[in-house]
């Protein structure tokens, strides 16, 4: 796995999917004190939370699939790769932007839930070990998709 797969799933995984470890700090810019006070106002329910989330990770797992099928196709040519790449980042994070909006949140409060709920979190986990297997899957899929990806986009290189 290169030092690119790495340093993207250390990112990633850590700040958006799993959202396990992210430190929420004092001294929030306006935006984000704006968006804090948003995501209270909503109310997202810890069980529209995990509705929610499988349907982000599948979007995501789509994303990195289809990535590593433009990527095969366009390798002898760097730039409409990379305009391909834009592409399919902007039509899915348009994709990603309907979910949210459905259940009127957005990409920030529904990463910053995990740790503004920790118990509620993990009790419903706890309480639910089907969801929370399932869960693991698709990080997982996603996971290997980016992988694929990065595999890929090195071996490219390499030529």
């Amino acid at each position: 796995m290169g030092n690119g797969i790495r340093r993207y799933l250390c990112v990633f995984i850590t700040t958006f999917v799993i959202s396990l470890t992210i430190t929420i700090h004092k001294g929030y810019s306006q935006e984000e004190e704006d968006l804090t006070i948003q995501e209270e106002e909503q109310g997202l329910t810890v069980e529209q939370y995990y509705e929610l989330m499988p349907k982000v990770y599948n979007i995501f797992v789509n994303e990195w699939r289809e990535k590593s099928f433009v990527l095969e196709q366009y390798t002898g040519n760097p730039d409409l790769f990379e305009s391909m790449e834009r592409e399919i980042t902007e039509e899915y994070d348009k994709q990603r932007k309907v979910i949210y909006d459905s259940y009127e949140t957005d990409a920030v409060s529904f990463t910053c839930y995990r740790n503004k709920h920790k118990k509620e979190v993990d009790d419903y986990l706890t309480s639910h070990p089907v969801i929370n297997q399932e869960l693991q899957d698709l990080i997982t899929i996603m996971q290997d998709k980016i992988e694929v990806f990065e595999e890929i986009k090195s071996n490219l290189a390499v030529q």
